[in-house]
């Protein structure tokens, strides 16, 4: 029933099924007969190689070989920069940005440092510190963790103490090899800027030496000074016109007086010089001491009296010295000029006469203090003058002075605060795991040979049933081609 349905279902002939279940059977006892003939026992040795050469070195490994200890930590860098910055009033300012590690994508600082503590320089100096050879030291397993700063280390040894050794030797001599590359790499860069420095430092001198030849040659220091002259010019401008009308005041006021008085403004000028006499002072004295006495006798007696007589005679040549020495000093022969400064003290015009002298003194003194001052203005404005087609040339000095000084003040700051960056190129790096000593040795190494053994029993095995079977196999596909 089951042929029938199978041939009903396939629609071949009776002769195509018959075919058909002839090959399946010899293929059947094609794989089966082998067994009893001469192919077994070929087979079999094969296999017994075969296996002997697997299981043989991995028994060998797991049995013999020495227990391996591994020490591992992990190093982690900081992920943030750092920024430094110096201002210097009136000069300038000076920064120092220590950018993030990662903030670049084409360049990994983890990658720098494997490839650093893989280098045969770390290599050798931490073998060095335990007085082995580097080929005994071994190189240390290093993973780098995706998407972290983290960098694994890991090194293998016979027992827990030399484990923890080496790892705290290469730890060491990595660091080590950090430092030196930080400090070449600042020695470097100092060099550089020094040799900056120098071409900055005369510069400066230069400009220095202009601006210090500019200001000895034409008197001016700075711009301010400059400025400070125009200020005073100014200045002396509004104290003489201050000056001028005070003096206008005063000359008024005496005018108004000698208008009073009957003199005119000359008259009483030299009625003043003839006050600042001193011999004349002396005799107007005098004189006016005898008029008192001649006033106080011709009270009581006549004319004729002799002593009335003899005061009289003395006031009259007294007079007369007045006049000449009047007439010597300032050359006046005015009577009423004389008899102005001739005015007993006790005359309300004597008073008036008096202010009138003091108000002409000060109109005087008034107009040297003016004349003085316009003096000076016109020393000034010459000064200024002179100046004037020469203070740019002090302005483009000063400028290139100043910039020259600021550029030069600028990089010493920035070679200061340089010193103190280290860690531009090589970050800084921190132990996150520290190594400690192995609590057990490694079974790892020998649990791969085993399973190496036995993944290749399993290989082993599978080629030889396919060389088996590869004969009837290709017997039936003849057959049926």
């Amino acid at each position: 029933m089951t042929t029938m349905s199978d041939d009903v279902m396939d629609g071949a002939t009776p002769q195509e099924n018959h075919r058909r279940r002839s090959g399946k059977r010899r293929l059947r006892d094609g794989v089966f007969k082998g067994f009893g003939g001469h192919r077994g026992p070929r087979y079999l040795r094969l296999a017994l190689v075969g296996l002997f050469l697997l299981w043989g070195p991995a028994l060998a490994f797991v049995l013999l070989a020495p227990p391996s200890f591994t020490c591992r930590w992990t190093l982690i860098l900081p992920g943030a920069g750092g920024m430094a910055n110096v201002s210097l009033e009136s000069i300038g300012n000076a920064s120092s940005n220590t950018p993030s590690p990662y903030g670049g994508s084409s360049l990994s600082p983890t990658v720098n440092y494997k490839a650093i503590a893989m280098s045969d320089g770390v290599i050798t100096a931490a073998a060095e510190r335990l007085n082995i050879e580097p080929a005994q030291f071994g190189v240390p397993k290093i993973t780098l963790t995706d998407q972290t700063s983290l960098i694994d280390f890991a090194v293998k040894a016979d027992n827990p103490q030399l484990a923890l050794a080496k790892a705290r030797a290469f730890l060491d001599a990595f660091q080590d090899q950090l430092s030196r590359l930080r400090n070449d790499e600042a020695q470097r860069r100092e060099l550089g800027m020094i040799q900056n420095l120098r071409s900055f430092k005369d510069k400066l001198d230069a400009a220095s030496q202009a601006l210090l030849s500019h200001q000895m040659e034409h008197g001016f220091l700075t711009m301010e000074q400059f400025k400070e002259l125009a200020v005073t010019v100014e200045r002396l401008r509004q104290q003489r016109s201050m000056l001028v009308a005070e003096q206008e005041r005063r000359a008024g006021f005496a005018g108004n007086l000698a208008s009073d008085l009957g003199v005119s403004p000359n008259a009483a000028a030299m009625a003043m010089v003839l006050q600042s006499d001193p011999l004349f002072a002396k005799l107007r004295t005098q004189w006016a001491d005898v008029a008192a006495e001649l006033a106080r006798l011709t009270a009581t007696m006549g004319w004729k009296h002799p002593d009335v007589m003899t005061i009289a005679e003395q006031e009259k040549n007294i007079r007369k010295q007045l006049h000449l020495r009047a007439k010597e000093v300032a050359g006046v022969t005015d009577e009423g000029i004389l008899r102005l400064i001739s005015l007993a003290p006790s005359d309300p015009r004597t008073t008036l006469f008096q202010s009138m002298l003091s108000a002409l003194a000060e109109e005087k003194g008034i107009r040297a203090q003016a004349e003085a001052v316009e003096r000076t203005i016109l020393d000034y404005e010459r000064r200024l003058d002179a100046a004037g087609q020469k203070i740019s040339k002090l302005d483009e000095l000063t400028r290139s002075h100043q910039v020259t000084e600021a550029v030069f003040s600028s990089a010493m700051a920035r070679l200061d605060v340089g010193k103190s960056d280290l860690y531009v190129s090589y970050p800084l790096v921190q132990i996150l795991v520290d190594p400690v000593e192995p609590l057990k040795a490694d079974r790892l190494p020998k649990l791969l040979a085993l399973a190496g053994a036995f993944g290749g029993s399993v290989m082993l095995a599978f080629a030889l049933a396919l060389l088996w079977i590869r004969m009837p196999m290709l017997q039936k596909l003849m057959s049926i081609l």
